[in-house]
């Protein structure tokens, strides 16, 4: 008799722009499925030669003439490459004419509908549901070969394997001299989750570090070579005779109370009237306002929006707003999860940084 399997599937979408419900049962009948495993086992001659006829029935005994691996408390090898002697070498099922049934129960969407005509099989099978057919028995192949590979060769079957070994001389009295009942399972401690430390925040502090030492080589370099040119100045008017250093001392001078002068004679440039017409002496205080009225709507009103427009199962489906997410949003959104990195560096250079901009601009123009 083949082997049937059967599950229910729901799809229910429900909101003031659309309804969606899709109440569907599908069926997997497997003809055959042969099962072919390969174990590799290494058993002592000797305890084979000394088992006793009386525990010749109990098969933890016959396990225990493999040698078994030392465990942790955890139930993991103490040394991983030490040598295998029980192994599952391979593994395979091999599904063939797998047939698929979809019956729909309760179907608003038309594809699913037009599924559950194509994929139904009955006695008179034609073209395209022997290509179904075909199909699903090449796609439940592909995946009992990804389950091949993680149940043969090393990992979880084999750590399974190491366990049975281990408890199997337990529960024979004649390799174990503490033997317990069969009933009685062997316990190990539960695996400890790795603790993984912020990278992100590694990264950050990284990069901080990079960035202040280079500054800070920067900055002592720009003063070692301020220090050595003073120092070669120094030397150099040393050498002058006493009138052309007098001479060099007065044209400092000079040029000191010319730009003193300069100073004091001026004006803002919001009061420079003679220089700046008065309309562009008011209209760019005006726009740097505006503009900070700019950024403080940016930030704080809606930035963009994500729309969804699908077809499911030839159902038409809008939904307006999916995602909606602004600069003010988004940094909050950030911190709250835990991204603090990208949240201080939005913060600073998109929300600080701006209105810092216009605050600079609009006292220089008023300073004189």
């Amino acid at each position: 008799n083949p082997i049937k399997i059967s599950s229910r599937m729901l799809i229910s979408l429900e909101s003031d722009d659309f309804d969606v419900m899709n109440n569907m049962q599908l069926g997997l009948e497997i003809d055959t499925a042969p099962i072919l495993a390969s174990f590799m086992t290494m058993i002592r001659e000797e305890s084979f030669l000394k088992l006793p006829l009386r525990y010749i029935l109990d098969h933890n005994c016959w396990i225990g003439m493999i040698e078994a691996p030392d465990l942790d408390g955890q139930g993991i090898r103490v040394e991983p490459d030490s040598k295998v002697t029980a192994a599952l070498e391979s593994f395979s099922i091999d599904m063939q004419k797998v047939k698929i049934a979809a019956t729909c129960l309760e179907c608003t969407s038309p594809g699913m509908i037009d599924l559950s005509n194509i994929v139904e099989t009955d006695a008179a099978i034609d073209d395209a549901q022997v290509q179904a057919i075909d199909d699903a028995t090449s796609t439940g192949n592909t995946v009992l070969n990804g389950i091949e590979k993680l149940l043969s060769g090393p990992g979880f079957a084999q750590g399974q394997l190491d366990k049975v070994l281990n408890e199997a001389k337990m529960k024979c009295p004649l390799y174990s001299p503490d033997f317990f009942f069969q009933g009685v399972e062997v316990e190990y401690e539960a695996l400890k989750p790795l603790k993984m430390d912020d990278q992100r925040l590694k990264y950050a502090i990284t990069i901080f570090l990079l960035v202040g030492s280079s500054a800070l080589i920067l900055f002592l370099m720009f003063k070692v070579h301020a220090y050595i040119v003073k120092q070669n100045h120094l030397a150099w008017l040393k050498s002058l005779p006493y009138d052309n250093v007098f001479k060099i001392h007065m044209d400092q001078v000079r040029a000191k109370n010319e730009a003193a002068f300069v100073s004091n004679s001026t004006h803002s440039m919001y009061k420079s009237s003679k220089d700046i017409p008065h309309f562009a002496r008011m209209m760019i205080p005006f726009v740097i306002v505006v503009n900070t009225a700019l950024f403080v709507s940016g930030h704080l009103n809606l930035g963009a929006s994500v729309l969804v427009y699908l077809e499911l199962a030839g159902e038409k489906i809008y939904v307006p707003g999916f995602f909606q997410f602004s600069i003010a949003k988004s940094t909050i959104d950030m911190w709250k999860g835990g991204n603090h990195e990208m949240a201080i560096i939005l913060l600073v250079l998109s929300v600080i940084w701006p209105y810092v901009k216009q605050l600079l601009t609009m006292a220089l123009w008023f300073v004189s």
